[in-house]
């Protein structure tokens, strides 16, 4: 069984069960014009000039300082920084494979050792992903150590399931 996977504008990455190979991926222009677009969008530029045109500033008058339950709705004057890491560790935001980033090789192939299982969110990978390994995570696992790249699992494909 083997994963074939392709990130768009870096590599192309076939997980073969027990290696994985990466390939060059397709540019851009190569994937043709997004199905999301009709071709008559307002321009990058002229949104912002139509955004700075609505915003007006508040003056420090129309500030005020409410207690929380009372601030829903309301919109901050200033930043709020949290004082703790939130979440307090690295998390997958995409089901898909997890991998060290430093392991990609641009117009080469290479291949990466497939590790059994799956880390799930809320609970720890317990064991390690050597160098040259990838092991499949969800959305909102903490990333094992070591490991700080996902591809995602749209962008794979099963062989020999």
């Amino acid at each position: 069984m083997s994963v074939v996977m392709s990130v768009v504008m870096s590599v192309v990455m076939s997980v073969v069960i027990p290696v994985a190979i990466l390939k060059p991926s397709l540019s851009m222009s190569q994937l043709g014009p997004s199905p999301l677009t009709r071709g008559d969008e307002l321009p990058v530029a002229a949104a912002r000039a139509a955004i700075a045109a609505a915003l007006r500033p508040l003056s420090r008058r129309a500030m005020e300082l409410v207690p929380l339950l009372q601030a829903d709705g309301r919109i901050l004057a200033e930043d709020l920084i949290s004082p703790i890491d939130v979440p307090a560790q690295d998390n997958s935001a995409m089901d898909g494979y997890a991998f060290r980033g430093g392991d990609l090789q641009v117009d080469a192939e290479m291949r990466l050792q497939v590790e059994p299982g799956t880390v799930m969110a809320g609970a720890p990978h317990g064991g390690g992903v050597e160098a040259g390994g990838c092991i499949r995570i969800m959305t909102g696992a903490v990333m094992p150590d070591g490991l700080d790249t996902v591809v995602p699992i749209e962008l794979c494909r099963l062989d020999g399931a």
